[in-house]
C-alpha cells in the first residue's frame, strides 16, 4: 500500500500518490438505506435509526455495525497494518469542504477528518483550510478503543472554522504538530522522495511546506 499525499496544486494519480486541490465530503448515506432529514434530526429515534439498532443488536461487532449503518462522514480511513510500513496519508494545502449535497445537512450529519481502518493508521492534515462541518473532536474512533494508542494522526498549521484543535480527541496517537521541522518530514520531498520523480509527471508540485 503506497503513501498518499494531497497537495493543493493539481490532481494526479501516480503509483499510489495523489496530489489534489479540493477534498470534498459527500452526504453520509448507506447505499441500502434511504435516510431522511427527519431521521437525522431526530438524533437516532426515528424508525430508520431504530432499525439500525435492531439490526446491530446481536452483532459481535455492534459498535462498528452501528457506525457503518449510521449517516456520517470521514475524509480518510488509512490502512497501515504494520508499524514498520512506510505508508500514510498526507493532506497538504487543500480545501476540505462539504459536497453541495451535504451543505444543507452539514451540521446534522457528523463529519470527521478520519478514523482508523487498521492498527497503525497514519494521517497528517497540514496547511489546509478545514470547513465548519468537521466536528470539534476532529477524529472518529472506529470500534471502541481499537488503534487509538497505535495510530498516528496529526495536524499542523491549518486554517478555517474547522481547524481549531482546542477540542480535538485526547488519544495517545493524536498530536498537534507545532515544530516546523517535524512537519517537514511529511512533505512531498522526504515523505515520498518527490524530488526524485515528481518532476517527470509534468504536474506542478511543492516539495516542502507551502507557508
Amino acid at each position: 500500500m503506497g503513501k498518499l499525499v494531497a497537495l493543493g496544486i493539481s490532481l494526479i494519480l501516480v503509483v499510489g500518490v495523489v496530489i489534489g486541490t479540493v477534498v470534498g465530503v459527500n452526504k453520509g448515506r448507506h447505499p441500502k438505506d434511504d435516510w431522511s432529514a427527519k431521521d437525522i434530526a431526530s438524533g437516532g429515534t426515528s424508525t430508520t435509526m431504530k432499525s439500525v439498532s435492531a439490526i446491530c443488536a446481536s452483532a459481535d461487532y455492534k459498535d462498528s455495525c452501528i457506525k457503518t449503518l449510521t449517516p456520517q462522514n470521514t475524509v480518510t480511513a488509512q490502512g497501515k497494518m504494520f508499524q514498520n510500513e512506510e505508508t500514510g496519508i498526507v493532506i497538504q494545502n487543500c480545501n476540505i469542504v462539504p459536497d453541495q449535497q451535504l451543505s444543507v445537512d452539514k451540521l446534522k450529519i457528523p463529519s470527521f477528518l478520519g478514523r482508523p481502518w487498521k492498527k497503525y493508521a497514519t494521517t497528517i492534515i497540514m496547511e489546509s483550510a478545514i470547513g465548519d462541518f468537521i466536528r470539534p473532536e476532529g477524529w472518529m474512533p472506529w470500534s471502541g478503543n481499537f488503534a487509538l494508542d497505535t495510530l498516528f494522526y496529526a495536524e499542523y498549521n491549518n486554517r478555517g472554522p474547522g481547524a481549531n484543535t482546542a477540542q480535538r480527541v485526547k488519544w495517545k496517537g493524536f498530536k498537534v504538530i507545532t515544530n516546523r521541522n517535524e512537519a517537514l518530514r511529511f512533505t512531498a520531498g522526504p515523505f515520498i522522495l518527490g524530488n526524485e520523480w515528481l518532476k517527470n509527471t509534468g504536474a506542478p508540485f511543492v516539495l516542502g511546506l507551502k507557508y
